[in-house]
């Protein structure tokens, strides 16, 4: 569920938490991952984005998914500038009802939720201009080191 003021993201890292299928695990998980991304990708509090990549979710009804839109709006007060776009990637299908939660919680919160994309923790993506068909395309970029 993205805005179209937002797009194009360019070069985005990708911070991913697995839930494990265990809601409650991944709830505690995100306020630490956040400040650990903020100190891997933005180390210098210049405000450098990234995009929370949760995996392995739950089935989520709808409390659970009000509660984690409530625990992702708490989390990234501790970026730099948490005023910028919220990026959160899913493997499974609920960015839109996510996305649309966070929205109707936090109406100032910019928000890019996706879904249905398989990344790894540590890779980058670009999120290209809303198409008519309501789509955004995805890049997903591994870096790789020979020895």
């Amino acid at each position: 569920m993205p805005y179209p003021h937002e797009l194009p993201i360019r070069n985005l890292p990708v911070y991913q938490i697995r839930f494990d299928n265990n809601l409650e695990k991944g709830l505690h998980q995100i306020q630490e991952a956040v400040t650990k991304a903020v100190e891997i990708y933005d180390p210098q509090q210049e405000g450098q984005n990234f995009a929370l990549y949760l995996t392995e979710l739950p089935y989520l009804g709808f409390r659970d998914i009000q509660e984690l839109s409530s625990v992702l709006l708490k989390s990234i007060q501790a970026k730099p500038k948490p005023e910028q776009p919220l990026v959160v990637v899913l493997e499974s299908d609920h960015a839109k009802v996510l996305g649309q939660t966070i929205k109707a919680q936090e109406t100032k919160q910019s928000i890019v939720c996706i879904d249905q994309i398989k990344a790894e923790h540590g890779d980058y993506i670009d999120i290209g201009h809303l198409l008519q068909t309501n789509v955004v395309p995805v890049v997903i970029k591994t870096l790789t080191f020979h020895q």
